[in-house]
């Protein structure tokens, strides 16, 4: 919009006061003519506001009147104002004119202010219609006369001092009293009034009672009553204090201090209560020794004692509740009748109505619980959403949040145990068991212990992130930073897992430690069977100083292999650098037919026996003297005969198999010896045979005279 510049030029103002003497022909308005100049339109309708102030920089308004579209020709305007009368009564008025055309925003302020001459100020005329009469008195009646001490010229002067003296009457004041007023006694038979209403008595016995219609029909003592109805029915009940409009309006009771506007209203035979704020304990009844503090503190308590209720609206609903403390602005909001519980904290408890002896500190803690006893919720929103459930113990941010009717868990920890829903859970650590739903009879000890555990139960997790990674399933012990199962889709049952970052990926298996660590066990390790405290088939690891070792009624040692292999375990040195032998596989032969398959005869003895080739040699582990087969030339000869490590590489020789060469072997030589037998034999006949042919022919040879003896 463009802007224009306005300008006042003249100014006429005529008034059309008529000076009467009758004043009901009087008018109030006056006539104000003036010219403007104004840039680009001279004449066309303009809005005005005259402002009625009360110095030239108008730095009060007493009063304004608005002309809208006013004609203005050639800059000329013609208005009538019509001020408040009561804004004229001695002291300089200034008209301020703003001008703006309709289409415009704002007005614009005309400068300067004009002062406002004695034409239109004859408006106070009004006001001197009676100066002979006074309200139809003659004025000599209000004037004295015939007392000389009003003409007395003693000290102090002017007048006497038989009276109170007017002095000079200061701004806004019609008459004022200069100096300090004093007498020995202001004497008032039952009370003081103003406007006809009592303000001021102490009816009864020692009382004080301040208000309109405070302590009316009050005969007790030692009461102190301040406010519009204080205390109004209180009839013969003593040391009462009440403080506010209403404050204790129907109270019998007594000991009571109520503070605040209708505190304590409804009041009778309760005692011993101390109400501070508006509507604080107002529908009390007959309920005693409540402390209630803040607006609408305890505002619906009836019959509830020993309550103490801090914080606006706190425990607002409670009715028949007792021994409940509720601190914070809507703590224990809807409690009705629950009885021995502690609520700290904005909103705390806030939905809380029937259940007790639970103990909710923090904003929001046990936000929803209404059934729920017996639980402990401490930090902001913890056990916001708990409604039922009970015996719980929750401490920390949002620790157990979701729990809604379980009970019996213990959560320590920011969001410990924030979605659970179960029972029996004791979860200590920030964000641990932060996942579990519906588990029960979990333990998880360490930052976001189980944090991804939801049904898993009858877990025990100790440690940061110990069991975090997985969902977890039943009967696990993991113990250690990280300790667990490192699948997050694979759950894993009665296992164990001890050590830092010790893992455990399938069920039923316990792992201690490491590869890179090495177990030590001081003392005796037992495992077996018990009978009570005797052992019925039990292993005993021992230690003592004679030596420890391996006790048991029978050692049976499971192959490394699955059942039915030929594989056992026998002696064999250590590797290099440790002293003592070591259990090891070994290979025996013997074993039943049903356990083999694939049978074949074996016949090599002697073949192998002489390509073997025995060695004498000193134990590297203590230096001792032994002989024996390297399992490296057995491999040569025959390489079933050994056992390999993992690499492959042969390790150890399967010495009870070498029976078998040594059967094939023994046979072999039995067989060798049979035919060297039946070879003598017939030698032997061949020979004789030979000698009868000789001796038929020559008795007297050598051969025959043994035959002819």
């Amino acid at each position: 919009m463009r802007s224009r510049n306005y300008r006042l030029l003249t100014k006429v103002i005529a008034a059309i006061l008529f000076a009467v003497v009758t004043t009901l022909a009087q008018t109030n308005e006056f006539t104000y003519q003036g010219k403007i100049s104004v840039t680009g339109a001279p004449s066309a309708n303009y809005d005005f506001e005259f402002n009625l102030c009360n110095d030239a920089n108008c730095g009060s308004i007493l009063d304004t009147n608005s002309r809208l579209a006013v004609p203005v020709s050639d800059g000329v305007f013609t208005v009538k104002l019509n001020f408040a009368p009561g804004e004229f009564y001695g002291s300089d008025r200034y008209l301020e004119i703003r001008v703006k055309r309709p289409s415009e925003m704002t007005f614009t302020t005309l400068l300067p202010r004009e002062k406002i001459t004695s034409a239109p100020y004859s408006i106070q005329a009004a006001k001197a219609t009676n100066a002979l009469f006074l309200g139809g008195v003659a004025a000599n009646q209000f004037v004295l006369t015939t007392d000389g001490r009003l003409s007395d010229a003693r000290p102090p002067l002017p007048g006497s001092p038989d009276y109170v003296q007017n002095t000079t009457p200061g701004a806004g004041f019609n008459f004022n009293i200069d100096g300090i007023g004093s007498a020995n006694i202001l004497n008032a038979a039952t009370q003081f009034n103003i406007g006809g209403q009592r303000i001021l008595s102490n009816a009864g016995f020692r009382n004080l009672i301040v208000g309109i219609n405070a302590g009316t029909v009050n005969s007790g003592i030692d009461n102190a009553f301040f406010g519009v109805n204080a205390g109004s029915s209180n009839l013969a009940a003593s040391r009462n204090s009440f403080f506010g409009s209403g404050a204790g309006l129907a109270n019998t009771g007594g000991s009571n201090s109520f503070f605040g506007a209708a505190a304590g209203f409804d009041n009778t035979s309760g005692e011993a209560n101390s109400f501070f704020g508006n509507n604080s304990g107002l529908r009390n009844t007959s309920g005693s020794r409540n402390s209630f503090f803040g607006e609408g503190t305890g505002f619906n308590n009836t019959i509830g004692s020993d309550n103490s209720f801090f914080g606006r609206v706190s425990g607002v609903n409670n009715t028949g509740g007792s021994n409940n403390t509720f601190i914070g602005s809507r703590s224990g909001f809807s409690n009705s009748t629950g009885f021995e519980n502690t609520f700290v904290g904005q909103g705390a408890g806030e939905n809380n109505s029937t259940a007790s002896r639970n103990a909710f500190l923090g904003a929001g803690a046990g936000f929803s619980n209404n059934l729920g006893a017996r639980n402990t919720f401490v930090g902001n929103t913890a056990g916001w959403a708990n409604t039922s459930g009970n015996d719980n113990a929750f401490f920390g941010y949002q620790a157990g949040l979701g729990n809604t009717t379980a009970g019996s868990n213990a959560f320590f920890g920011t969001s410990a145990g924030r979605a659970n829903t179960a029972d029996g859970n004791s979860f200590f650590g920030s964000s641990a068991g932060f996942a579990n739903t519906t588990g029960i009879d979990n333990a998880f000890f360490g930052l976001v212990a189980g944090w991804q555990n939801t049904t898993g139960s009858s877990n025990t997790l100790i440690g940061t992130r110990a069991g975090a990674n997985s969902t977890v399933g039943n009967n696990n012990v993991f113990i250690g930073s990280g300790a667990g199962n490192p699948n997050t889709s694979t759950q894993v049952s009665n296992s164990i897992a001890i050590g830092t970052g010790v893992t455990v990926s399938t069920s039923n298996t316990i792992v201690l430690g490491t590869t890179v660590q090495s177990t030590q066990i001081f003392g005796g390790v037992r495992a077996g069977i018990f009978n009570g405290l005797a052992s019925v088939s039990a292993l005993d690891v021992v230690n003592s100083p004679a030596g420890g070792g391996v006790v048991a009624p029978n050692l049976y040692i499971r192959s490394f292999a699955q059942g039915g292999s030929g594989i056992h375990l026998c002696w064999k040195a250590a590797a290099d650098g440790i002293p003592g032998n070591v259990i090891t596989n070994c290979t025996s032969p013997f074993s039943e037919g049903t356990l083999k398959q694939g049978i074949e005869p074996f016949t090599l003895g002697l073949s192998i026996i002489e390509r073997l080739k025995p060695v004498a040699f000193k134990w590297k582990a203590d230096g001792s003297s032994d002989v024996g087969l390297n399992a490296e030339d057995v491999e040569l000869v025959a390489p079933d005969f050994v056992t390999r490590n993992v690499k492959g590489e042969a390790e150890g020789v399967k010495e009870h198999s070498l029976n078998v060469v040594f059967i094939n072997a023994f046979k072999e030589q039995q067989e060798q010896i049979a035919t060297q037998r039946r070879e003598i034999e017939m030698l032997r006949r061949q020979i004789a045979a030979l000698n009868k042919l000789i001796c038929l022919s020559n008795e007297q040879a050598e051969v025959c005279k043994d035959e002819l003896k």
